[in-house]
């Protein structure tokens, strides 16, 4: 393997589903676009963001990389090799190499099991170890996430939602993955509760070398975990890039209003302007060319006409706003200007 190919890789992927629907004239079969041609990298080590809408497709693409769906075009590289393309064995090896961490803690815990089985499942399942090798990495494990040896013993109801947490990634960690899908891994616990979990992610990637893939709402929990971001609405990625450069001063509009949207970092910190504004096009008959401009406060004609290429030197910004001038080279990209301003051909001035 390359030593620049990076851990995860999707190119061109779309993972497209049928619907069936009818009319008085007759019967129709129509596809939801679910993820309209997303390329994205995480490289080892590294953690990547996904943010946007419910519906947006950010759940669809974290099954795609878990292998729980086949995409219909485009492919899912994992350390250089298609996923979808693996012989048993190594299907086996990847299957160990990539984790889970889900929202809720409770759903995602067999409340019949104690707590010890519950993590020590996945070593039983894959690996060929004594009863005592397994006791002990459950204890080992335990203590990695800031729990007593004793939970072994205890039954999911017993813990609060932050010890739950904590054991869920204890499972997550059980056969010493390379990637783990953070799927709002903080959101259903309480505040008081969230740093403790987002402290420990972040000291369990630096001592175990993890990668993260990290799906959530809550923008500060992307900064913090997150050193890329990637920002998705109906189906397509429409911004990517350094996650604090990208807050600090998005690039998309759609990016903007989420930010807009959010609740303010500092009390007494007043919002500039509403968020995004009406409800998000049905999936099933998106607008034509860039999927945003039926919300979008910048709109133009030719936005019903194309759909936008990425632009950007220091990041990719999907939107004809940041597209150069005629004759003039792909630049960084630049603040947006306050809707309605002048802009000529899409470029910003």
């Amino acid at each position: 393997m390359n030593a620049e190919t990076p851990l995860l890789e999707l190119r061109e992927v779309r993972r497209h589903f049928r619907v069936a629907g009818r009319s008085l004239a007759h019967r129709e079969v129509r596809a939801v676009k679910a993820v309209d041609g997303v390329s994205l990298r995480i490289e080892h080590g590294e953690s990547l963001g996904l943010v946007g809408e419910s519906g947006c497709g950010k759940s669809t693409i974290a099954k795609l990389v878990l292998g729980l769906d086949t995409p219909t075009e485009g492919t899912v590289l994992f350390k250089g090799r298609d996923i979808h393309r693996l012989s048993g064995s190594e299907r086996r090896d990847f299957r160990r190499s990539v984790a889970a961490v889900f929202q809720d803690p409770w759903g995602s815990l067999n409340p019949w099991l104690r707590i010890g089985q519950i993590i020590a499942e996945p070593i039983k399942i894959n690996e060929d170890v004594s009863e005592r090798e397994r006791n002990r990495r459950v204890e080992e494990l335990l203590e990695d996430v800031g729990l007593r040896r004793d939970m072994a013993r205890r039954f999911p109801h017993e813990l609060s939602g932050g010890q739950r947490q904590r054991v869920s990634i204890a499972r997550a960690l059980a056969l010493r993955p390379q990637l783990i899908v953070l799927d709002e891994p903080v959101s259903a616990l309480d505040v008081s509760i969230r740093a403790q979990v987002m402290n420990l992610l972040r000291d369990l990637q630096e001592r175990h070398g993890l990668s993260y893939l990290l799906i959530a709402h809550h923008l500060a929990t992307v900064k913090f975990l997150c050193k890329s971001l990637a920002v998705v609405y109906l189906g397509r990625v429409v911004e990517t890039g350094n996650s604090a450069e990208i807050l600090a001063q998005p690039g998309h509009p759609y990016m903007r209003a989420l930010i807009t949207a959010s609740l303010p970092a500092r009390p007494g910190v007043r919002l500039q302007a509403a968020g995004v504004e009406g409800e998000p096009p049905s999936p099933l008959s998106p607008p034509s060319g860039c999927h945003y401009r039926t919300r979008c406060p910048y709109v133009m004609d030719r936005c019903a006409d194309e759909v936008p290429p990425f632009h950007g030197t220091d990041r990719s910004v999907r939107c004809v706003l940041h597209e150069p001038a005629p004759g003039q080279p792909e630049g960084p990209i630049r603040p947006l200007p306050a809707p309605g301003a002048a802009h000529v051909g899409g470029a910003l001035q």
